[in-house]
């Protein structure tokens, strides 16, 4: 794909102003979101873990979203130890609602990181942060900005809109050299004595003004030298990635309730890994079939991931609690293809760490459970 250009004559037009015009209208305009630390301040150790927890939730997540998990999880997780010496259940439970999953999986093994290999204290060195999981090139810009006072742009789908917009760049936003020249474009005018202010800024911006549909132009400081704007078609700006086809897969779900209690099962990888479903299958094998032959379909569930769609076949037993054998059989097969399986008290489903889609088959068997 061809590298995307910035027009010379609109980059002449915008001048070199416009950094200071941003960040007069963040000083008056700034959210009071519980992350954000005091302008001007050095950031602390905990400012710094705030900072980092709430950009793991922010990825894909609205702020609106993330407010009230931000606060849950900094009450039972304050800080690096308590995040380090916690359980991967006890993780993903706070987590469960707000998917992306692997996120809180990163999060759990960064803190552990900065607790054994830098003594607790995220370390201030940018080459070392590399080797600490989750951490990529926007979440490094951004921290290397507010941490180091460097001239580091923190590069996120907000960003890459305010600046498409600004000089009214087309992209479009798949095409590697997009993400590459806005960052060029930042690094060039970023003001070295507010890094991490700007980098806010901008976010702030596209977050709340510059928003991906029906942009709030007159509301907007850079609105007198934004190449967009002045086109008229400022929501074009810019093109839209390249959608990409989301197959349909069916698959079958059984719910087995005995004595033992509730039939769930996870893996260490894959979609969804680590966390609690129901068990479910693509393709039955004669075996399966043969066993849960009397098992009724009660009706399905529809989910769409980012990449692909479910739907879901939920089948039970004819009789509530009677599976004639056939959760021996789901049990040895599970294991077999690699997933650990455990039975759970009916009581106990809502505090176990499981998917948004299996919470949906979870309220829709609520009936074969709770009886």
């Amino acid at each position: 794909m061809e590298e995307a250009k910035l027009p010379p004559s609109d980059a002449r037009s915008v001048g070199p102003d416009w950094p200071k015009t941003l960040l007069a209208w963040y000083a008056a305009h700034r959210r009071p979101l519980p992350w954000r630390t005091p302008e001007g301040a050095p950031p602390s150790e905990a400012d710094v873990y705030r900072t980092v927890v709430s950009e793991f939730l922010l990825m894909r997540t609205r702020v609106r979203a993330a407010e009230g998990y931000f606060r849950r999880f900094l009450e039972r997780f304050p800080g690096w130890d308590e995040l380090a010496r916690a359980s991967e259940e006890e993780v993903l439970r706070l987590w469960q609602g707000i998917g992306f999953y692997r996120r809180a999986a990163y999060l759990r093994g960064l803190a552990r990181a900065v607790v054994e290999r830098h003594g607790g204290r995220f370390p201030r060195d940018p080459r070392a942060w590399d080797e600490l999981p989750g951490i990529g090139p926007y979440l490094s810009g951004l921290l290397a900005s507010k941490l180091l006072g460097l001239p580091e742009p923190a590069v996120d789908g907000n960003a890459q809109r305010v600046v498409a917009r600004l000089f009214a760049w087309e992209g479009p936003k798949d095409d590697p050299g997009f993400v590459r020249r806005v960052r060029e474009v930042l690094r060039a005018y970023i003001p070295s004595e507010s890094t991490g202010t700007f980098n806010e800024a901008l976010m702030e911006l596209g977050e709340t003004v510059c928003t991906p549909r029906a942009p709030r132009c007159l509301e907007c400081p850079l609105q007198d030298v934004c190449a967009a704007r002045r086109s008229g078609e400022p929501a074009r700006y810019p093109r839209p990635a390249t959608p990409k086809p989301r197959p349909l897969e069916q698959r079958d779900v059984f719910f087995c309730r005995t004595e033992d209690g509730v039939l769930l099962a996870r893996r260490d990888a894959g979609l969804l890994a680590r966390l609690w479903h129901f068990p479910h299958f693509a393709s039955l094998s004669e075996q399966v079939e043969n066993c849960c032959a009397e098992f009724v379909l009660v009706g399905t569930v529809e989910h769409a991931f980012t990449h692909r769609r479910w739907l879901l076949r939920l089948r039970v037993p004819p009789v509530p609690g009677a599976c004639g054998g056939a959760e021996k059989v789901l049990v040895r097969f599970l294991v077999k293809d690699g997933w650990e399986t455990r039975w759970f008290p009916p009581e106990e489903l809502a505090r176990v760490p499981m998917p948004r889609v299996f919470r949906k088959v979870e309220e829709r068997l609520a009936p074969e459970w709770r009886s």
